[in-house]
């Protein structure tokens, strides 16, 4: 274990460096990966139940609004017709 820590020291105050080498094609399978994983979350999430939102109560009071007119100052839960 020492030996190792001591080579591993040794190797980085030398000045030595790594590199990993990809091609042209590896950037575009990572990118595929990338966007395939993302709609499959994207989907998941919107067909997921409990991702929607409830449903409205019945006790709430709806105004029922001309949405093509400028609003004025209603407040609470806004219906468009």
């Amino acid at each position: 274990m020492k030996f190792a820590i001591s080579l591993l020291i040794g190797i980085l105050v030398a000045g030595c460096t790594v590199q990993i080498g990809t091609g042209r094609d590896f950037a575009g399978v990572v990118g595929v990966a990338v966007l395939t994983a993302g709609m499959i979350e994207y989907e998941r999430e919107r067909t997921d139940p409990a991702a929607q939102p409830p449903e409205l109560s019945s006790t709430r009071t709806v105004v029922e609004h001309d949405c093509t007119r400028p609003l004025d100052g209603i407040s609470g839960n806004l219906k468009c017709r």
